[in-house]
C-alpha cells in the first residue's frame, strides 16, 4: 500500500529525555496524547513514562472533541474514532463494521473537526494544548506483536488477523496524522521507542514547527506598548513595510498593508507579480482579499500559469515547492526555500528564508487592469456566442446539472487524465 508519509519524515533534533524516552524539547509532558493502530505499543509506552493508565476513546468527528473528558488526564493513550465513506458515525479501525466491510473503508478527512485558532489571553488555545504522538512502527513489527499476544486470549481485536489488515490500519493512521499536520495541529511520528521521534517535512511546508525546538521567541518588554499587546492579546509587534516605486530589499519578516494595488517581487532573476483578485460578478462587500501570483513574462497570453494565495494561507516559494516550480519554471538563482508569504486578511507577510538570496519588492502600476479584465471576459462571451452560432442563455437548473453530469461521465474515461493514488481521474494533461 502507498505510504503517504514516504520521504516526508525527518528526525527531531532538539530533544529531552523523560524516563528513558526521547521527546521533543518543545513538548510539555502534560501535553502528550499517544495514539496509533492496535499493536503499536501504546500501553507499554504510557506505562514506561508513567502516564495516565487505561486507554481513552476520542471521536474526531464530534464537535468540540478537544474538550472531551478523556483528555483531562495526560499523558495518556487514545483510540481514534474516524470518519469513513458510507458511515455516518465514526469508527475505529478495529470495529466490526470496519473489519468486515467488503472493501476497505475510505477515510474522509474533511469530516474531522479541527479546533479553532485562538491567541487571546482569555480564550483557550486548544490547538496548542495537546501534542499528538502517532506511534507507527513498521507493519511487520505490529503483525508479529499481535500474533504473539493473540495466544494470550486477552485481545479480541487480534482474531483472524492478517498482514493486509495491519497494513490497512497503519495506512489510515498515516493519513490521519498527515491531515492533522496540514491543519496546523501539533503532531509528530514515532516508529520505535529506541529511536528519535520524527516530524513531518513536506517540500511545500513553510518551515519546521516552532514548538518542536523549545527555543522561545523574543517577547517585547512590558515597559512598551508592544509588550502589553503581547501579554493581553498574544500579538507580537508588526514590522510594517512601505512599498515604493523603487526596488527595495526585504531582510526580515515584514508586513505590507493591503491597498488593492499590484506589486512585484524579485527572487534572484525571477520576477513574480502579485495582483489582488477581482472575481466575476461579486459585490465589493463580499470581496475576499485573495492574491493572484503571476509571471509577467507570460501573464495575459492565451495559456499562462498563476497561483492563488487565499486569505489565511501561507506559501513557501522556491524550487522545493513543486507546485510553484511547475507553474513558474524557476531558474537556479531562485533558492530551494527562498521566501515565505502569508495572506493575513489581505496584508502580505513576507519572510525571507535564505540569507544568500535576496528578496526585493516594488510597486507596480496597472491602472487599466479592471477595464482590461472586463473587456477580455466580454470578448470570451462573444467568442462562445460565435461558436454556438446563436444567443448565449442560462440553462434551466435541472438541464444544466444534467448536462454537467453527462460531461463529467465522459471525462472520467478521458485517456489524457492519469489516475491518482485513489484510482480516480486526475488533472487533464495537454
Amino acid at each position: 500500500m502507498v505510504d503517504p508519509l514516504k520521504k516526508k519524515l525527518k528526525p527531531i533534533s532538539s530533544l529531552q529525555e523523560v524516563r528513558g524516552v526521547q521527546l521533543p524539547a518543545g513538548l510539555s509532558f502534560v501535553q502528550l496524547i499517544v495514539t496509533g493502530p492496535p499493536g503499536a505499543g501504546k500501553t507499554y509506552y504510557i506505562n514506561k513514562i508513567h502516564g495516565w493508565p487505561n486507554e481513552g476513546y476520542l471521536d474526531l468527528t464530534r464537535k468540540n472533541w478537544w474538550k472531551d473528558r478523556a483528555l483531562t488526564y495526560r499523558p495518556r493513550e487514545v483510540h481514534l474514532g474516524l470518519p469513513f465513506s458510507g458511515y455516518t458515525e465514526a469508527l475505529t479501525v478495529f470495529d466490526k463494521e470496519w473489519l468486515e466491510a467488503p472493501e476497505p473503508p475510505q477515510l474522509e478527512p474533511e469530516r474531522i473537526k479541527i479546533p479553532p485558532v485562538s491567541n487571546h489571553i482569555f480564550q483557550t488555545n486548544w490547538r496548542h494544548r495537546y501534542v499528538f504522538e502517532f506511534l507507527l512502527p513498521p507493519a511487520k513489527t505490529i503483525f508479529k506483536r499481535r500474533q504473539a499476544r493473540s495466544s494470550e486470549g486477552y485481545f479480541p481485536v487480534d482474531e483472524n488477523l492478517t498482514m493486509e489488515i495491519v497494513e490497512q490500519q497503519l495506512t489510515i493512521y498515516r493519513q490521519v496524522v498527515l491531515h492533522l499536520h496540514h491543519q496546523k495541529m501539533q503532531v509528530y511520528v514515532r516508529k520505535s521507542l529506541d529511536k528519535p521521534p520524527l516530524y513531518i517535512a513536506e517540500k511545500e511546508d513553510v518551515g519546521k514547527p516552532g514548538w518542536l525546538s523549545g527555543h522561545p521567541f523574543p517577547r517585547p518588554s512590558l515597559a512598551t506598548i508592544d509588550g502589553w499587546k503581547w501579554l493581553l492579546l498574544r500579538k507580537l509587534p508588526i514590522n510594517w513595510f512601505t512599498v515604493t516605486d523603487d526596488w527595495q530589499r526585504i531582510t526580515k519578516e515584514s508586513r505590507i498593508a493591503y491597498d488593492g494595488k499590484p506589486l512585484e517581487l524579485r527572487l534572484g532573476k525571477q520576477v513574480l507579480r502579485f495582483y489582488p483578485e477581482i472575481p466575476l460578478g461579486i459585490r465589493k462587500k463580499n470581496l475576499k482579499k485573495n492574491w493572484l501570483i503571476t509571471d509577467p513574462s507570460t501573464f495575459g497570453s492565451h495559456l499562462c500559469g498563476f497561483a492563488r494565495l487565499r486569505v489565511g494561507e501561507t506559501a513557501m516559494i522556491g524550487r522545493d515547492n513543486r507546485k510553484y516550480k511547475a507553474i513558474f519554471n524557476f531558474p537556479k538563482n531562485v533558492g530551494k526555500r527562498h521566501v515565505n508569504i502569508s495572506n493575513e486578511r489581505g496584508d502580505l507577510i513576507i519572510t525571507p528564508l535564505d540569507d544568500q538570496r535576496p528578496v526585493e519588492i516594488i510597486r507596480f502600476e496597472d491602472n487599466d487592469r479592471k477595464a482590461r479584465i472586463e473587456a477580455r471576459r466580454y470578448d470570451a462571451l462573444m467568442h462562445l456566442k460565435k461558436l454556438y452560432g446563436g444567443p448565449v442563455e442560462i440553462l434551466p437548473t435541472a438541464q444544466a446539472i444534467a448536462t454537467l453530469t453527462t460531461v463529467n461521465r465522459i471525462l472520467e474515461k478521458e485517456p489524457y487524465r492519469p489516475r491518482d493514488n485513489s484510482g480516480l481521474p486526475g488533472g487533464l494533461i495537454e
